[in-house]
């Protein structure tokens, strides 16, 4: 059974967030010596890969234990390297820092999944809200299934490219739509809203609350900004 405190955090979050690796590692080997009897997406971590979630979830649809999966698996997405929580949620938060900040080549060796956190941001997005033409496009072609993931809002990095101001958004508009796959361009947030409805919405209140949502890289639900804002219609200096 998942015990949470009254704000939503799990005992191993509230152990992360007091820097209490000796729990948290108590807690990591707990799961992994149980995980026989639960399928992941119920396990306690912030930063997941779509990959490994799709192919346990494949195999549990079979019946199978997530053992099994393991003892069987080919590794084909290295899933054994993914259960160590720890050591992915850390390689999710240097892949989200790189695409935040524009950094390709730090970004280059730990692009090996589709990342996402507990509120469903990627890599993409990440580098959308923060207007990063260049990883963009690394990401877009490297990993173009990051184009057609939405976060918990049901809202795709098309959605977030049409809030920015015109001059960011628009580079980015074109390369996300670049090979436009499965229509993301007619993809509905949880409203209803396709992304071109938001630029229509661009400078309200609502889509400036989005935005500066999405540019934290804090996992427990804080709105501090993973970096200093800048003005509104310039890119920031990464020098």
């Amino acid at each position: 059974m998942d015990l949470y405190l009254q704000d939503g955090q799990t005992a191993r979050e509230v152990a992360a967030a007091r820097n209490r690796t000796d729990v948290v590692d108590a807690i990591d080997t707990y799961i992994l010596d149980k995980m026989g009897l639960y399928p992941l997406p119920q396990f306690p971590i912030n930063f997941y890969p779509e990959e490994l979630l799709f192919e346990v979830g494949i195999n549990l649809n079979r019946t199978k234990t997530l053992q099994t999966i393991i003892d069987e698996t080919e590794d084909k997405y290295d899933m054994k390297k993914w259960l160590n929580f720890k050591d992915t949620e850390n390689q999710g938060i240097r892949l989200f820092e790189a695409a935040s900040c524009g950094y390709v080549d730090t970004a280059k060796p730990i692009n090996d999944a589709s990342f996402k956190d507990r509120n469903g941001y990627t890599a993409l997005i990440k580098a959308v809200v923060f207007s990063q033409l260049e990883m963009v496009e690394f990401l877009c072609s490297t990993r173009p299934a990051l184009k057609t993931m939405a976060d918990n809002c049901n809202r795709y990095p098309l959605h977030y490219a049409y809030a920015l101001p015109p001059t960011q958004g628009q580079p980015i508009i074109r390369a996300l739509l670049q090979n436009n796959p499965h229509d993301i361009d007619k993809k509905v947030d949880k409203n209803g809203l396709v992304p071109a409805d938001y630029g229509a919405l661009r400078g309200t209140e609502e889509m400036e609350s989005m935005l500066q949502s999405a540019r934290t890289l804090d996992v427990y639900g804080k709105t501090e900004p993973l970096l200093a804002p800048w003005p509104t219609d310039t890119q920031p200096s990464m020098g």
